[in-house]
């Protein structure tokens, strides 16, 4: 009988690692990743710093997955602190190369030359510092990739340190941190692409095509010297250089260490962005210089627009990293317009000097690959942690995700004050009240005293996983007006990114004066990043109008899912279609008395609302207060205990046959 127990209990363990609970590191293409929750997904395994600031896991921005790493201060007040994060890996002495990369959304309020942020390598007691590979000072507010080369390291236990300083003065600085890969691959100059291994025969792919790719720009490798690009500004300070170049035979180097010019130097190309492709990247690599009180010098990557306008600032530092770094933008919003891809560094002839060199420049736009046609006996198990690292320069494609929705709005109900909602400056600027309020406190827009012309407003950016494309907007509206009459509304719009209006589902001038709920279905929003924006209009003239707003939630969805909040909520079998972009001064005001629909399903098609450049500051993560922190079960992948429960009920009826045999 302790034979059939035996034999049970085997099988238990083989439906556990059928399930996935798999702990080896991954490994494909001669591959393998060093690091440990690189996602920042498990928790416990960084070493987070003691500090005034400390790090925070956070769950309403990040790269991938359900988390990243808030680091220095996202909000509240300004003090001087190392909000730090390390992590201890031995590098294997005999792997060809050994790349770091990781993606980070930095911000920053404050003079370039105080707060900062940056990525060190320590040794094994972190005592002495063996390079610092990336420290700059960053508001680019968007997710921006970076890698390095670590090969130099190998055989050595290396300590990873990510820091964010805050000096405590004028402005502050924070960062969030996601996908921190170390990988170490066996071929010659290969870039790292890892899947997760799984302790069972992985599946064998057949893929049916290559996918089609367009390349925008003409010789970014600089190749032809400056013959395809445009020099703007000082030509003394831009020239072909053979030293430092990533790709042989020459580099772009712009300004000088050697010269202390007043200078701003820029070399650009003009490219017509092509449409139809779900990611337009922009692959750049970079080997910044620059002296110590360098003042006002930078280094810059934009996108102009056809008259030399700034359209998009990606990437604005002051940094000293004499080493090649590759970043990758998302320049999707920009599909079908003609834009300059510009290069700048500005010397301000006072204190250090200031250089950059740019190689290897790629507008690239790629249709994802054909599903490929999977046959094994065992497929492999999908961890549900850390995704592995992607390819260098590689679009990260839609991929697929268990299905389910994820919130992307942080303090709907606006229980802990405004915040991160960005009220716009008015003459009647929105005012956080506790009647009416549905639920705690609500927020007030307009007025119901004065009359004055106003627009009363409030917004907050969100950014639309790619695997979620449809959305849910849900939120409660309390409308009281003087008057049904006038040029007076009430309205809930979402803005693109630059603040022009680009749909408005719910607008009305009426005097409910009880709270009404409104329920939105948006399909196509993937990859989208917009601005969800209420605004109550007052003319001067007539009546008075005031709305109030509480309890604002928005899921991001996959296909079919429905949140859980919203399990009992009935779908109306007709669709309204949603209106197309106008501009916000040009729109006429449409007063209405009905009532907007309660729940209403929108169809859209996808659209380029992709953050676009820094005149936009409201497109900023906060860190979210004890008030509106998520409950302990966000971050859990439900659908995937919806997978395992047969398995789990399997293994506990084989223990239980197991106990009878015994007992007999």
């Amino acid at each position: 009988m302790n034979a059939v127990w035996r034999l049970l209990i085997g099988l238990c363990l083989a439906l556990t690692t059928l399930a996935g609970f798999s702990v080896s590191p991954a490994q494909a293409d001669g591959c393998t990743e060093l690091l440990t929750d690189g996602g920042f997904e498990t928790g416990g395994v960084w070493q987070l710093g003691a500090s005034p600031v400390m790090p925070e896991y956070v769950t309403y921005t990040r790269h991938s997955g359900y988390r990243a790493l808030a680091l220095g201060i996202t909000s509240g007040g300004n003090q001087t602190s190392f909000s730090s994060a390390r992590q201890m890996v031995s590098i294997p002495a005999t792997p060809a190369q050994v790349t770091l990369s990781f993606w980070f959304y930095a911000m920053t309020t404050s003079a370039p030359t105080t707060d900062y942020m940056e990525m060190v390598l320590l040794n094994a007691s972190g005592s002495v510092i063996l390079a610092k590979p990336w420290y700059s000072h960053n508001d680019s507010r968007l997710w921006n990739q970076i890698s390095f080369d670590l090969t130099p390291w190998r055989g050595q236990t290396v300590q990873l340190y990510f820091n964010v300083y805050n000096d405590g003065l004028g402005g502050v600085a924070a960062m969030f941190l996601d996908d921190v890969s170390l990988a170490t691959c066996t071929g010659s100059g290969s870039t790292p692409t890892l899947t997760p291994a799984g302790t069972l025969v992985a599946a064998t792919s057949t893929a049916t095509a290559t996918p089609a790719c367009i390349e925008a720009l003409a010789d970014g490798k600089f190749d032809g010297g400056l013959a395809s690009w445009q020099v703007v500004g000082d030509s003394a300070g831009a020239a072909p250089v053979g030293s430092p170049a990533r790709s042989a035979p020459y580099a772009l180097k712009l300004g000088s260490l050697d010269l202390n010019l007043n200078s701003l130097t820029t070399v650009r190309q003009l490219v017509n962005v092509p449409t139809g492709y779900p990611q337009v990247l922009l692959d750049v690599w970079v080997y910044p210089q620059s002296q110590a009180g360098a003042g006002a010098d930078y280094q810059q990557v934009a996108l102009l627009n056809a008259s030399g306008g700034l359209l998009f600032v990606p990437w604005q530092v002051q940094t000293n990293n004499p080493a090649w770094a590759q970043l990758t933008f998302n320049v999707s919003m920009f599909a079908g317009q003609t834009v300059f891809v510009s290069f700048s560094v500005n010397n301000d002839g006072v204190g250090g000097r200031t250089a950059l060199y740019v190689d290897d420049v790629r507008l690239t736009s790629c249709l994802p690959a054909p599903a490929a046609t999977a046959t094994a006996t065992h497929a492999a198990p999908t961890p549900a942690a850390t995704p592995g690292p992607t390819a260098t320069g590689a679009a990260p494609f839609p991929t697929a995700v268990s299905p389910g929705c994820v919130p992307l709005l942080s303090n709907g109900g606006f229980d802990a004050g405004v915040s991160p909602w960005q009220p716009a400056p008015n003459l009647l600027p929105a005012q956080w009240v506790s009647s009416p309020a549905r639920t705690g406190y609500a927020l007030q827009l307009g007025t119901q005293g004065q009359n004055l012309y106003s627009y009363s407003s409030i917004r907050q950016m969100v950014t639309v996983p790619w695997a979620r494309p449809r959305v849910l907007i849900e939120f409660w509206t309390y409308t009281w007006a003087e008057s049904l009459a006038g040029a007076d509304r009430q309205q809930f719009s979402l803005l693109k990114p630059d603040g022009a209006l680009w749909a408005t589902p719910w607008r009305v001038l009426e005097n409910a004066q009880t709270w009404q709920q409104h329920l939105f279905d948006v399909i196509g929003l993937g990859g989208q990043s917009f601005a969800v924006y209420f605004n109550a209009l007052n003319d001067g003239a007539g009546g008075r109008t005031a709305l109030f707003v509480d309890d604002v939630r928005m899921w991001a969805c996959t296909a079919g899912a429905y949140p859980a909040e919203l399990a009992a909520a009935s779908a109306p079998a007709a669709a309204a279609a949603i209106p197309g972009p106008r501009a916000l001064s040009g729109e006429q005001a449409a007063p209405q008395a009905a009532v907007s629909p309660d729940v209403t399903h929108v169809a859209v098609a996808p659209v380029a609302l992709l953050y676009a450049g820094t005149p936009v500051a409201q497109n900023s993560p906060q860190r979210t207060t004890a008030a509106t922190q998520p409950g302990l079960l966000n971050g859990l992948q439900l659908p995937s205990l919806t997978r395992l429960l047969p398995i789990i009920l399997g293994a506990l009826g084989l223990v239980l046959l197991a106990w009878w045999l015994n007992r007999k």
